[in-house]
């Protein structure tokens, strides 16, 4: 029986690869009797773009930009798990209850997660990995790479799989 934990992060970048992590993050977190917090990281380019836009326009307009970005990010983390439980409910009911929060951070992406695992005290961090197997020697430093490097916590990093359902959920 795997170990028991309080509290685990699943770091998602919200793409339509997401549900295998999504579901490996579920199911860890049911095994070891552990609460889920989701996570989404705007990036620090999305900031970076915001910020010169604010320069542009005004300097209030930043902050507004970022709140929007952070509020569609949640609306979208909401959106997706809802599409996941309707496929997974019949299988796993315990996935109903498995999410203790939904959160979203801007800035750098590994940094965040890293931070946020710590200040949530979350016992481990579950994540999604996009890397292509011919770039990984040519292209280091993936977010999951960084992730693994600055944690002193466990990291499970799921490959995303080319067969895999794929998350979509459509706006209205």
């Amino acid at each position: 029986m795997p170990p028991q934990m309080k509290r685990i992060l699943y770091a998602t970048d919200l793409s339509e690869n997401s549900f295998e992590t999504l579901r490996s993050a579920l199911n860890s977190a049911c095994q070891r009797g552990a609460a889920l917090v989701v996570l989404h990281v705007i990036s620090q380019r999305s900031i970076t773009i915001a910020k010169t836009a604010g320069y542009f326009f005004n300097e209030g307009q930043e902050s507004r930009i970022i709140k929007a970005k952070a509020k569609a990010a949640l609306e979208r983390m909401k959106k997706q798990f809802e599409t996941f439980r309707q496929n997974e409910l019949k299988a796993h009911p315990e996935y109903a209850t498995g999410i203790e929060a939904f959160i979203v951070q801007h800035g750098k992406i590994a940094e965040e997660i890293v931070k946020n695992a710590d200040r949530l005290g979350c016992e481990m961090i579950v994540m999604g990995s996009h890397g292509k197997v011919i770039f990984r020697k040519i292209f280091p430093g993936s977010t999951s790479q960084k992730v693994l490097r600055r944690s002193k916590k466990p990291v499970a990093i799921i490959p995303s799989s080319p067969n895999a359902l794929k998350i979509t959920t459509h706006d209205a």
